[in-house]
């Protein structure tokens, strides 16, 4: 994927500067917002064209934004953006419930450059 816009959410704030940087290190930019409600608020205001989804989250929780997003909340152009969960448990319920809420797959916590890399290739 050439320069993509990634919206990263991910309350624990040392989280987000780590992931940030390391996928801006391929040469995307990432924009942080710090829950669910933020990332609808984001997502309302710019376009973006994939979203690292943290899954545990104060508030509205990953699964949640991620339902709302799908539904309208963040606007028409961002209903089918590609959401990818973020979460360092890959167990049965996490891979059904993000499919069930409309995410687009995971991505492992902490994250790793190659499978960011690979992730991102894959959408283009």
């Amino acid at each position: 994927m050439k320069e993509a816009s990634i919206l990263l959410v991910e309350d624990v704030r040392v989280n987000a500067m780590v992931a940030a940087k390391l996928i801006s290190t391929l040469g995307h930019k990432v924009e942080v917002a710090l829950d669910g409600n933020d990332a609808i608020k984001k997502l309302q205001e710019d376009d973006y064209d994939v979203v690292f989804m943290d899954i545990e989250m104060p508030g509205l929780n990953g699964f949640e934004a991620t339902r709302k997003i799908r539904s309208g909340a963040a606007g028409e152009k961002a209903e089918d953006i590609p959401i990818f969960a973020m979460t360092a448990y890959t167990t049965r319920e996490i891979h059904n419930e993000s499919s069930e809420s409309g995410m687009n797959g995971f991505i492992e916590k902490p994250l790793k450059l190659t499978e960011v890399k690979k992730l991102l290739e894959e959408l283009s």
